[in-house]
């Protein structure tokens, strides 16, 4: 296992919305990873919640935006565009390259001389350090988290150079006492990707910090490769021998990572496993996180899967889920009650945020009590407390899947 350096479970948070709900969320998970635009358009209401609650927190800095292709700094259809409002602010904190390009075309990596680089990381840090307590003293993060860009095949070698330059500075110039998080952000072919994988492998290596955060573009877990599977848990485990690996977005086959070697996980308030950056977006509706599977189905769908069980109230509790709004709630008649569970009304996406974070916090809280033997048999367990139709059994043998790729455990067999 990975060094204690940060919480193991990140909840993360990027709009009102979120926040909002963060309060269920939090009854499992320990830690919010907050949007730094949202911190700065919200940073009164957030700095409220985290005085109340004693929360651990980092913060994303989210600057890979500003140097994407320009179009990516407005929203709305092309006739009725505008821009980023928060990331417009944002962008203002930062030197010239961004503040007087966001907008107008991509920051570029070859533009920031040694005081600009310099600028961005100062800003960077001032800005997670900027929250207070209602008395006026410091409401600080668990860490600070460095700026960071997105890593593809094109023009690697100049920005790995200016990612691996961004952390050390940020090391360099942090005077507080909290320990710098460096983030890797690449795409998701440089998976596959050997001679681009081994330079990034080497610059996570030798950068001055204790911790890093990984984030593969939109690594969707369900419809990601054998290879791919092989080599983010080869990566986490390399990694793992002089760094705390964070996951910035992952679901139950990184969780499962978590016995090589990651060291923390997060996810989104809601269903947020993975994330394309060129985009925003996603919520609870016609979605259920379904246990047994691992997974979210469609809401219709589990309401089908449960109700063929026949399962008595009892029954569910013991072979499905027995978090508190399952108990109180949807175990009774539970079938019915999942079907109504479709929409953004508030009291849909609570029981919705409960019943998530719930699973996700037990699936993270096994791979420290459980040996990968155990924590195979328990996945096993769960899928065959379901009688599922051939259709359905490619959830299932997604999941077994998974275990005998991070695990090296061959659950064939025992199915």
């Amino acid at each position: 296992m990975s060094k204690e350096i940060l919480p193991k479970h990140f909840i993360r948070v990027g709009a009102s919305n979120e926040l909002k709900y963060a309060d269920d969320a939090l009854k499992y998970g320990e830690a919010l990873m907050i949007s730094q635009p949202f911190s700065l358009n919200a940073r009164k209401s957030i700095q409220r919640f985290l005085e109340g609650h004693g929360t651990p927190f980092l913060i994303d800095p989210e600057t890979y935006r500003y140097f994407l292709p320009h179009k990516y700094h407005f929203k709305g259809s092309n006739k009725d565009k505008k821009i980023r409002a928060w990331l417009d602010r944002m962008s203002n904190l930062f030197p010239e390259e961004i503040r007087e390009t966001f907008g107008k075309r991509a920051a570029r990596v070859e533009n920031f001389d040694a005081l600009q680089l310099l600028e961005f990381c100062q800003s960077n840090i001032e800005i997670q350090t900027a929250m207070e307590k209602e008395d006026g003293t410091p409401l600080l993060p668990n860490g600070i988290v460095a700026p960071y860009l997105r890593l593809t095949n094109e023009k690697m070698a100049s920005n790995l150079l200016f990612q691996t330059q961004v952390i050390s500075t940020t090391v360099k110039v942090n005077k507080s006492s909290l320990p710098v998080v460096g983030v890797f952000y690449f795409s998701k072919d440089i998976l596959t990707n050997n001679y681009a994988l081994r330079q990034i492998r080497q610059a996570m290596k030798e950068v001055e910090c204790e911790n890093i955060a990984v984030w593969v573009d939109n690594f969707d877990e369900k419809n990601a490769t054998e290879e791919e599977l092989y080599s983010l848990n080869d990566l986490y485990l390399e990694l793992s021998k002089t760094k705390h690996v964070l996951s910035m977005y992952g679901g139950m086959a990184q969780i499962m990572m978590m016995f090589n070697g990651l060291g923390s996980i997060t996810h989104g308030i809601h269903y947020q496993l993975h994330k394309n950056g060129l985009s925003n977006g996603g919520v609870p509706a016609y979605y259920f996180y379904l246990p047994n599977l691992f997974q979210r189905v469609r809401t219709i769908e589990a309401s089908a899967i449960i109700k063929r069980q026949g399962f008595s109230t009892q029954q569910y509790l013991k072979k499905s889920c027995n978090c508190q709004v399952c108990e109180e709630i949807l175990s009774i008649q539970a079938a019915e009650r999942i079907f109504n569970l479709e929409g953004n009304e508030s009291d849909i996406v609570k029981i919705l945020t409960n019943h998530f974070a719930f699973n996700k916090s037990l699936e993270i809280a096994n791979v420290f009590k459980l040996t990968k033997e155990q924590y195979a048999d328990w996945v096993l367990e769960k899928i065959q407390n379901l009688h599922l139709t051939i259709d359905e059994r490619e959830y299932a043998d997604l999941v077994i899947n998974w275990v005998s790729v991070v695990l090296d455990i061959d659950l064939i067999k025992q199915s």
